[in-house]
């Protein structure tokens, strides 16, 4: 069995997402759920309503958190459906459009079996080998594989992997 980033999530975006994740709340993380729900540039009142909630402050912080990790950015002014006043909206650049397609993704995976195992590596240092289950997909921790997709750490589990992989 090949080991590869599926194609429904780029390797490249997956790895910038990786880079992000563990600046990310649950709260941007549910800004970010909101505005792919909406699908269009949207105002913080149309955000926070499209989540369940009144104040466009739940939002705002993450939203100017959001714009300094060049996830979103000002899209300019429109009407707003919540307020009706002509406000600006916000939307995903390029590269916040890659994130917000695999936080998705990664809904989906933490749903599925997943296997993560520590790796010790040539120099002393402690790496963790993650491997989802459906659809299959290996990433490691290390430089190696983050410059070339791929490292020693995964290929000398390849067995414990390939295992996982196909009795699971």
């Amino acid at each position: 069995m090949q080991m590869h980033i599926n194609h429904y999530v780029r390797d490249t975006s997956m790895l910038s997402f990786i880079d992000i994740q563990d600046k990310l709340s649950d709260r941007h993380t549910e800004y970010i759920n909101s505005l792919v729900d909406i699908g269009k540039p949207s105002s913080d009142s149309e955000v926070t309503s499209n989540f369940g909630k009144q104040d466009p402050n739940y939002f705002r912080p993450r939203r100017y958190e959001l714009m300094k990790y060049n996830i979103i950015k000002e899209y300019g002014k429109d009407k707003c459906s919540v307020t009706g006043k002509r406000v600006y909206k916000w939307y995903f650049t390029k590269r916040g459009l890659e994130i917000a397609r695999d936080i998705v993704t990664l809904k989906f995976f933490q749903k599925e079996e997943i296997m993560e195992f520590e790796v010790l590596g040539s120099t002393g240092n402690k790496y963790k080998v993650t491997v989802h289950r459906n659809p299959d997909w290996v990433y490691c921790t290390c430089k190696g594989f983050k410059y070339n997709h791929y490292c020693h750490h995964i290929r000398d589990n390849k067995e414990k992997i390939d295992n996982y992989l196909k009795y699971t």
